[in-house]
């Protein structure tokens, strides 16, 4: 990922955090206007160059209605929003070791005895087939958190809906893209827990490799191990082998 690109997502989930804590304060006419302020000054602290600001208000300025449409639909009076919690428990492996998991929620929503677990993306949001398989167990594992009493005040608690918000600006400048509905959270849940264990204890073993690249699916993608395991070369010696 681009410096740049990283700067734009830090100035984004900056200004949601802000905007969701100033929200109940505002007026829906000035909400727009608000978040494009707030995304812009986080653009500045991430040191963007005033050059490049010209298209960046335009983009927020259409982030700020999408968002502040989002708030008015979500936000209802017998929601309660969390924004940037932190969350963290100990469990023990079969061979009697330790690990803590931790994580570290962009929203949470509090209704009807459960919790919405919302993650904000300005780049691809992983599928729910990617969910499901465990490529993507952050949400998942948030959820097994919750259920678990991870996050301080909260207790044990049913989780609800998997929920990616992708804000961009362009068109769309927003889109909701629901991973679990209520009902499908918990299970997958549970079942991502038993993988990340799963996982931890065969690394325990002294035997298990350590490889650059597990899974098939994902081979299109750079890992920053390749290098070590020198793919690049290795995959040019196969070419070769199959040319000949």
């Amino acid at each position: 990922m681009s410096a740049w690109r990283r700067a734009r997502g830090s100035a984004i989930h900056s200004a949601l955090e802000a905007f969701a804590q100033v929200w109940p304060s505002l007026s829906p006419a000035i909400a727009p206007a608000r978040f494009a302020d707030l995304y812009v000054q986080a653009l500045h602290d991430q040191g963007l160059p005033e050059g490049a600001m010209a298209r960046e208000r335009i983009l927020a300025l259409r982030a700020g209605a999408w968002v502040a449409d989002l708030e008015l639909s979500r936000r209802t009076a017998d929601v309660r929003v969390l924004v940037e919690q932190k969350g963290g428990l100990t469990y023990t492996l079969a061979d009697g070791s330790d690990f803590t998991l931790t994580a570290r929620a962009d929203r949470l929503e509090l209704c009807d005895g459960r919790v919405h677990v919302l993650d904000f993306k300005t780049g691809r949001a992983p599928s729910a087939k990617e969910i499901e398989t465990g490529f993507a167990p952050q949400l998942t594992l948030t959820a097994a958190l919750l259920m678990g009493g991870g996050f301080e005040g909260l207790g044990k608690i049913e989780p609800g809906e998997l929920v990616y918000l992708r804000l961009t600006g362009r068109t769309p400048p927003g889109e909701v893209m629901v991973r679990a509905a209520c009902g499908e959270s918990e299970a997958l849940a549970a079942a991502a827990l038993d993988g990340l264990m799963g996982l931890l204890s065969r690394y325990r073993r002294p035997t298990q490799p350590y490889r650059s690249r597990t899974a098939t699916r994902f081979l299109s993608q750079v890992s920053d191990y390749d290098h070590l395991a020198r793919v690049r070369e290795w995959s040019a010696a196969a070419d070769e082998e199959d040319e000949g």
